[in-house]
């Protein structure tokens, strides 16, 4: 124990805070580097990618806002102890690796495989936008 009475491993550390401008940004982020990577995947296969890229922004964005935005918002409150933030990175991209494969999975009949690169992408774009506001960050030490 310390002089507050507290006992060492259950006193609270730093906090790492997100601001709603934060998760606003880290989400525009997301959401354009999922529309680009949905824009190249069509433009590879000869469709015009502004077209697509456009597409995918028009009715990404109100999915995003129902889906993503709300499990960010869930996953960035459960991180705030956690002071490393290469591990909330990481944390977005495996929490939302796994939830757009499940999401996928269920509103497809395609087989799950076929799934994996659309789910890898929108883990990718969640840990690029929680990477993009890193500096927004604030650490917020522990009162004793």
């Amino acid at each position: 124990m310390d002089e507050t009475g507290i006992p060492e491993q259950r006193r609270p550390g730093p906090r790492v805070i997100l601001g709603f401008g934060a998760l606003l940004a880290g989400f525009a982020v997301g959401a354009v580097l999922l529309a680009v990577a949905m824009g190249l995947s069509w433009a590879l296969s000869g469709s015009d990618f502004f077209r697509t890229f456009a597409l995918a922004l028009v009715y990404g964005l109100p999915i995003g806002l129902v889906t993503g935005f709300p499990l960010g918002v869930v996953l960035s409150l459960a991180l705030r102890r956690v002071p490393n933030q290469w591990q909330h990175v990481l944390a977005f991209f495996g929490v939302f690796t796994g939830a757009g494969f499940a999401g996928i999975a269920l509103v497809t009949l395609a087989g799950t495989a076929q799934n994996l690169p659309i789910a890898f992408a929108i883990g990718v774009a969640a840990a690029a936008g929680r990477a993009s506001v890193w500096r927004m960050a604030r650490i917020q030490e522990a009162e004793a």
